[in-house]
């Protein structure tokens, strides 16, 4: 099998979604391992992938990017337990001297990566990362990125 269609063929996999083209994705895993095996899949994948406009613009850039040389990047997910609870962090409020709006006190705990980091209702900003590792110039420039990130 030709190894930049193999190549496009894994890289499309995250995108199928976007390209609403999901429920081609068992098909296409099917195929990609049988094309790692050695079978030749050149036509039923491009066959496959063609019958679904999005997905098809998507593989032929990937596949353009494979022949180019140029690196496809692919998301795959990090090796592990990711339901594992993640160690909490401690987020307060950005102003020096502590909380003055009163509804974070305390501070705030976040237990899960997915949770949101929570804006100070009076300053309308994001409470910021409270540890001794870091400078106040530090958690200033996390501060400054995070709000630049949700702009």
């Amino acid at each position: 099998m030709s190894n930049n269609i193999l190549e496009a063929a894994k890289a499309l996999l995250p995108y199928l979604k976007d390209c609403g083209a999901e429920a081609i994705e068992p098909q296409l895993i099917e195929l990609i391992e049988k094309g790692e095996a050695g079978q030749s899949m050149n036509i039923p994948i491009g066959k496959l992938v063609r019958n679904h406009d999005k997905a098809k613009l998507q593989f032929d850039a990937l596949l353009k990017k494979r022949q180019s040389g140029e690196e496809i990047r692919s998301y795959s997910p990090l090796p592990g337990d990711s339901s594992a609870p993640v160690a909490t962090s401690e987020y307060v409020c950005p102003k020096e001297g502590g909380c003055t709006c009163g509804k974070y006190p305390t501070g705030w705990d976040r237990h899960s990566i997915e949770d949101a980091i929570p804006i100070c209702p009076k300053l309308e900003q994001p409470l910021i990362l409270n540890s001794a590792e870091y400078s106040v110039s530090q958690l200033r420039e996390i501060q400054f990125s995070y709000h630049l990130s949700i702009n």
